[in-house]
């Protein structure tokens, strides 16, 4: 990046970094063994892109810096397969669109959430722990398929082709990559120290 872009970047880090749930996943990043490449663009279209091949991240607006590097975390954890797709992309709208709420630069949901981004948060609309229950796996589930017959729809009606990440059928997993960060702000928020298990899922005092 250029001098200039590297303060926007910089700037747009600091203001995000006050959502708790933001500044747990983007402090993995900055100390995982992988190194992540920001470039400026938006990569492969749109408004921006992660390459999991390249661990490079584009974006060209705070919203989608914030879903591209959860995407970067969901690479980093390793929890997610092949058969993945459709779920990963769902939880990334999903903690961007929340995390962006939360900062006052988004006002509403998405039309496929099923009301999980204003259900499952506490009282400054972040995602609190009640995404670790089965009701919000029943939700997340829900809104996944909901994701999937949107863009199949769109697809039939405009002629627009969906990408094959968002339309491929439902595995069934869960939202284990928001569930773990919800977990590990959690954890902060406590102060709670190791020991602690790679994947940084348990505390103790």
């Amino acid at each position: 990046m250029s001098k200039s872009e590297q303060k926007s970047y910089n700037d747009q880090i600091k203001k995000l970094s006050s959502n708790r749930l933001f500044n747990a996943y983007y402090n993995r990043l900055a100390n995982s063994e992988t190194t992540y490449y920001i470039k400026s663009g938006s990569g492969a279209g749109g408004s921006g892109s992660f390459n999991p091949k390249t661990n490079e991240v584009h974006a060209v607006s705070s919203e989608a810096l914030v879903q591209e590097l959860f995407h970067a975390f969901q690479s980093d954890l390793g929890v997610y397969g092949s058969a993945d797709l459709s779920v990963r992309e769902a939880e990334g709208v999903l903690i961007s669109s929340n995390i962006m709420l939360s900062l006052g630069e988004l006002s509403m949901g998405n039309g496929w959430d099923q009301g999980i981004g204003f259900e499952y948060v506490d009282d400054n609309l972040i995602f609190n722990e009640t995404v670790l229950t089965e009701d919000f796996d029943k939700d997340f589930n829900m809104a996944v398929d909901a994701r999937i017959g949107f863009y199949n729809n769109r697809e039939k009606v405009d002629g627009a082709t969906a990408p094959r990440t968002y339309i491929q059928k439902n595995s069934g997993v869960g939202a284990l990559a928001l569930k773990k960060i919800v977990r590990e702000a959690s954890a902060n928020d406590n102060n709670l120290v190791g020991p602690r298990l790679p994947n940084g899922d348990y505390y103790s005092n």
